[in-house]
């Protein structure tokens, strides 16, 4: 193996072994999190019948809603679902003044 070479070998071991650092640290500031702040970074998904309790509507006025596309939804799998900051963030904005 000739000198140039071997060189480039170490040069990538290098860069390989800080990209590994950069990957623990993060990993290590991930798991310190506390509970609270986890909970922050997951967005929590409410299915029809928990929307439409919050909205006090029906399943055909939720789905009118949706289909307007007044409030975003996802769908996993056949099951339709609403992020709560939305369904929250609609409520606020739909209430009388």
């Amino acid at each position: 193996m000739s000198y140039s070479n071997l060189n480039r070998r170490i040069e990538r071991l290098v860069e390989l072994t800080n990209s590994n650092i950069l990957l623990l640290e993060n990993l290590t500031k991930l798991v310190s999190l506390n509970k609270n702040e986890l909970g922050t970074l997951s967005e929590e998904f409410i299915n029809s019948k928990e929307t439409c309790e919050i909205l006090k509507c029906s399943n055909v006025t939720l789905w009118k809603i949706r289909k307007s596309g007044d409030l975003p939804s996802s769908q996993f799998r056949n099951n339709i679902r609403y992020r709560k900051a939305d369904v929250l963030e609609y409520l606020t904005k739909t209430e009388p003044k």
